[in-house]
């Protein structure tokens, strides 16, 4: 078996918006309205920026951000 780095996955994860992520967002915003709380969008955006980012490293990436 080989490290985290060289495991493929078994089905395509899926793109930010659609994945986890996506799911994740759905459900927090409706928590949040629930709740009465602010939903922080500029928080999501910023991550959802630097997930894409991440996705886009080439496979011998060692660094994340220059």
């Amino acid at each position: 078996m080989g490290d985290y780095a060289e495991s493929k996955p078994v089905e395509p994860a899926g793109r930010v918006e659609t994945g986890a992520c996506g799911l994740f967002r759905k459900l927090a915003c409706e928590v949040a309205e629930e709740l009465s709380y602010d939903y922080p969008f500029q928080d999501d955006a910023n991550m959802t920026r630097y997930l894409q980012h991440v996705r886009t490293l080439p496979a011998d990436a060692k660094e994340i951000l220059a």
